[in-house]
């Protein structure tokens, strides 16, 4: 969808600059609107101490451009439940990689400022499309008009809008202004209070009595939730800030909080309250809980869903609409899924359409919150007893933790949002330009897992990973899991050996096996992963104008893969393939057949088999590969002279290095000589390779003087050229056909039959192809606006490249050319490696 001109663009009102106010700002600036937020507060700071971002939030602020690194957030690791008094460790939930892989991304731990500020540089920040929200900070609004629409600021001025959002918070008046009648929050009956305050993990670090707190990499990731005698108080942490900080939390019942009617973060204690409060601790737990400082009380208030959060041309989102307490950790991340939906919902609508769009944006968001607020406020491991209210909002029974989690994490509000724009309002709908980097989560690139939580079970991908409790240990030592698609559904395989796998149907069948008592039932109580569909494949590519036909092969025709971007090329992909990170790759056919052609006594990563094979033909047309120096290096006027210069490269045995001798050989630089080295009897023709890894350092080094010049594919090097950063000093083309597909030699069977999902993948990739050859005009807008070339240069592109009709298969007549000229330039050895015919496992 094209962006909406200045004229047709929405002037928006939004009142409260916290989480949710500020993801509907950034949300609506990409979809066009022109957007100003009021503040109450004078300097905008958000208050707290952190906040989970789980996978239904972060996988969409990844895609507008968060940085979860860059902002310290912390992926975790899983979660540990124990008791206080004794620090026994009676259950324990590893999240690992598979969290990622189910849901589409980690659930991250933020500290609330670190991650309220990159929402805030999102929101205003010059980058990124739309018009920059503007912030209006120190102004109260004291009155709203749903028909109008209208704040009135405690001034006294009245401020109009097309539209009007209110996202202040759980004491939000504008609900009275939509219901028609208060709606005051009140306290919980189980936990009505808890307190808040950090610990920096250099301190327990420097005391003999708490550094164990931060022993075996905890701070990396690990939840920690300790029970309480007294009225079931609970204590827990986890880390932020990069690991440099744990955020605590005490939750506790307190009579003095019973009539509380104000939520304040704010009000201070004294850090004797929570030594009180937790005084049957373990000692070593009190000294930890001992570090506290500037201590905040905050009374948990409860609200429950409201029927309606829209009237006339005003809606209330986050808190102000479903405040909700933090047993589920989806406080935050239901205001992010408000400010997601907001943008999509109103993505090309004009004033006269905003009511019906307000609909559609509550069909697609008031539900699912409501669920999500009432297992809220259920309090933690209690929310099974609130099914039959929940169901009032849901289609499908939620009657597990295991069915919480995969609805709250695995929920897609994107494709949700567009499918319903497309029955109500344009069967064609697409995003606005730009509206996210990439796609946060689509149907086709979402694992289609489940998680099924049994009361016996074990995680079969920690069992020799994770610490374990004494308990737990010998169970482990008997038994492995094996998760596999079974023709009559799901299925899960224990066997004492992998070579004696019994199959059961049934956690009933699994009972006489795990002959335990309560407590080690309850330790062994934990989550199996398993498969309604196989795990999609993991593709590596490098993300420049060849991955075009990928793109379509995924946005079109339903590529079931999630697409791993490599801008440092084939070398990185090879080690990548080899450690098991990605299972089939798009790359340089001298990088795949050079990786292949060394054994493990010159390449110590090939290992026993090399870890991958070669099984299709990606282009038929070789590679240009441009010769490049540095803008103000007059000393270098041709490729002659280049010899006995220094080669900036990519990786050891990547494409840049191959041609880096292919060169060579066709100069005649190559110097027959007994040292060996890397075992290649012949000198090196250049004074140095320097390893640089990515194509920007490669053009700041021949800037700097590091290396003398480097290769890259002409078009990717043209705009460079053409902005004077680096300068062009020849080029050379690949003797052979340019890119090939391989595959992980772990997607072979013992009868070296390849994995029907790679199959699949191929045929959806020629269903790509054939999209890209019949609409070039798509292709050139995708390359011009997504991967940052010149529409001159991508037209100019399409006229040299040829992609195959089918993809499946290889040349072998093109391996042995590639080897025959690697053998001439010294990059591979006679007898050494293998052979061309060992290294395709699919001929054309």
């Amino acid at each position: 969808m094209p962006a909406l001109t200045q004229d047709q663009s929405l002037d928006v009102i939004i009142v409260g600059a916290g989480i949710a106010g500020l993801a509907a700002g950034i949300s609506l600036r990409r979809a066009g609107h022109s957007v100003r937020i009021f503040e109450r507060s004078e300097l905008n700071n958000e208050v707290g101490a952190a906040i989970h971002v789980p996978p239904n939030a972060n996988r969409s602020l990844v895609a507008w451009g968060l940085d979860p690194v860059e902002n310290r957030f912390v992926p975790s690791k899983g979660i540990a439940i124990g008791s206080g008094a004794t620090l026994q460790q009676f259950d324990f939930t590893p999240f690992g990689d598979f969290v990622p892989k189910v849901f589409g991304g980690p659930l991250y731990f933020a500290h609330r400022v670190d991650l309220h500020e990159s929402l805030k540089k999102l929101a205003m920040g010059p980058e990124g499309p739309g018009k920059p929200v503007e912030l209006n900070l120190g102004v109260q609004v004291v009155a709203y008009n749903p028909e109008e629409p209208s704040i009135t600021l405690s001034s006294g001025i009245v401020k109009k809008a097309d539209l009007v959002i209110a996202a202040d918070g759980v004491h939000s008046i504008a609900v009275e202004a939509i219901l028609g009648y208060a709606h005051k929050p009140e306290p919980q009956a189980l936990y009505n209070g808890c307190y808040r305050f950090l610990i920096p993990a250099a301190d327990l670090d420097a005391d003999e009595e708490t550094a164990w707190w931060n022993k075996n990499g905890e701070k990396e990731g690990l939840m920690r939730i300790f029970t309480a005698s007294k009225f079931g108080n609970r204590f827990i942490s986890y880390p932020c800030r990069g690991g440099e900080v744990w955020n605590c939390v005490g939750m506790f019942h307190d009579e003095e909080l019973i009539g509380a009617t104000k939520e304040d973060w704010q009000t201070p204690v004294d850090k004797s309250h929570v030594l009180k409060t937790f005084a049957d601790f373990h000692p070593s737990l009190q000294a930890v809980l001992n570090k506290a400082s500037d201590v905040k009380r905050w009374p948990l208030l409860y609200r429950g869903p409201i029927p309606t959060w829209t009237k006339g041309k005003m809606i209330i989102i986050g808190d102000a609409a479903h405040p909700m307490l933090p047993h589920q950790g989806q406080g935050g991340a239901q205001g992010i899924e408000d400010g997601i939906a907001l943008g999509i919902s109103l993505s090309g609508a004009k004033a006269e359409d905003i009511k019906e769009r307000l609909a559609l944006f509550e069909k697609g968001r008031r539900h699912r919150a409501s669920a999500i607020q009432v297992m809220s406020n259920a309090g933690p491991d209690q929310a099974e007893r609130v099914t039959r209210e929940v169901a009032e909002y849901v289609s499908v029974p939620l009657d597990s933790q295991a069915k919480f989690a995969e609805y709250n994490w695995g929920h897609d509000i994107v494709d949700t949002m567009i499918q319903l724009l497309r029955g109500s309002v344009d069967a064609k709908f697409e995003l606005p330009e730009g509206f996210f980097k990439g796609n946060p989560f689509s149907p086709q690139n979402a694992p289609k897992i489940r998680l099924v939580l049994y009361k016996v079970g074990i995680i079969f991908d920690y069992i020799n990973t994770s610490p374990q409790p004494p308990l737990m240990r010998p169970a482990l030592r008997h038994f492995q899991q094996y998760i596999y698609k079974s023709t009559e559904g799901f299925s899960l395989r224990l066997s004492p050996s992998p070579a004696a796998p019994s199959t059961c149907k049934s956690t009933a069948s699994l009972k006489p096996i795990f002959r335990v008592n309560h407590q080690a039932r309850r330790i062994l109580t934990t989550t199996i992963i398993m498969s309604s569909a196989q795990t999609p494949l993991k593709i590596g590519f490098v993300p420049e104008h060849f991955s075009t036909p990928l793109h379509f092969a995924q946005k079109h025709y339903g590529l079931s893969a999630e697409l791993v971007p490599f801008p440092s090329g084939t070398g990185h992909m090879i080690t990548s393939l080899r450690s098991g990170e990605i299972d089939v790759a798009v790359g340089l056919t001298e990088g795949w057949v050079a990786g292949l052609g060394k054994d493990a006594s010159i390449d110590p990563s090939f290992g026993t088999d090399g870890g991958y094979r070669l099984v299709g033909t990606y282009v038929e047309t070789p590679l240009c590969w441009a010769i490049s120096t540095g803008a103000n290096r007059p000393e270098i006027q041709s490729v002659d002279s280049l010899k006995g210069g220094k080669i900036g490269v990519s990786r050891i045995g990547s494409g840049s290095y191959v041609m880096g001798y292919v060169l060579a050989d066709q100069r005649d630089w190559l110097i027959p000589t007994t040292a060996v080295g890397m075992g290649i009897e012949t000198a090196s023709p250049f004074s140095d390779f320097v390893v640089l890894n990515t194509f920007k350092n490669l053009r700041d080094a021949v800037n700097d003087g590091r290396a003398d010049f480097f290769m890259w594919e002409h078009f990717t090097s043209k705009k460079y050229y053409d902005s004077g950063e680096i300068r062009r000093v020849g080029e050379i083309y690949t003797p052979w056909s340019s890119w090939k597909i391989v595959a992980s030699t772990k997607l072979f069977d013992d009868q070296k039959k390849l994995d029907e999902r790679v199959e699949e993948a191929m045929d959806k990739i020629n269903e790509g192809i054939k999209h890209f050859e019949e609409h070039q005009d798509e292709a050139v807008k995708y390359i011009s606006t997504e991967l940052d070339y010149s529409e001159e240069d991508a037209r100019e592109w399409l006229k040299t490249v040829k992609f195959p009709k089918k993809v499946q298969g290889v040349d072998k007549e093109v391996i042995d050319k590639t080897v025959n000229i690697l053998r001439k330039a010294s990059v591979l050895m006679e007898g050494r490696g293998m052979k061309p015919e060992e290294m395709i496992a699919k001929t054309r």
